[in-house]
């Protein structure tokens, strides 16, 4: 497993001051975070040290989520010029959404109706571009 950053909240039990992977670390038995590079397994081995010494431990990766990655793979897709767009006009629509891959990445075709509904209501830009959109029938456009 590849090592990322660990954030550490640490509460109460003993005083201690140590040396994680390259960060020299200290908690005074109060409130301490800590920021550490480690593999999971190491910082599940140093969870359990903590919670040994009377500490009360919580700790979470820090990272892109899953939606983040998604949405940074598909930018990057787009930038490289291998996104496939329904027409000519699609990138610079304001209904493109890169997330939307099962919508051909249109938000006008893609999105929640209450959605598409205050776009609509809200932005002058998505009304043209829905006006305008070669793949929509004009009535159904708002």
């Amino acid at each position: 497993m590849m090592p990322c950053m660990w954030t550490f909240r640490l509460v109460g039990g003993e005083s201690l001051a140590m040396r994680v992977g390259l960060a020299s670390v200290e908690h005074s038995g109060g409130l301490s975070l800590w920021s550490v590079f480690l593999t999971q397994e190491e910082a599940a081995t140093l969870e359990t040290v903590l919670v040994s010494r009377g500490i009360r431990v919580a700790r979470w990766a820090e990272g892109p989520s899953e939606e983040q990655i998604k949405e940074r793979d598909a930018l990057m897709k787009a930038q490289r010029g291998e996104a496939e767009y329904l027409t000519a006009s699609c990138p610079s629509c304001f209904w493109l959404d890169l997330k939307a891959e099962e919508a051909g990445l249109c938000g006008l075709q893609g999105w929640h109706d209450t959605t598409r509904t205050e776009a609509l209501r809200m932005y002058e830009r998505a009304r043209k571009d829905a006006c305008d959109c070669p793949l929509i029938n004009r009535e159904d456009a708002g």
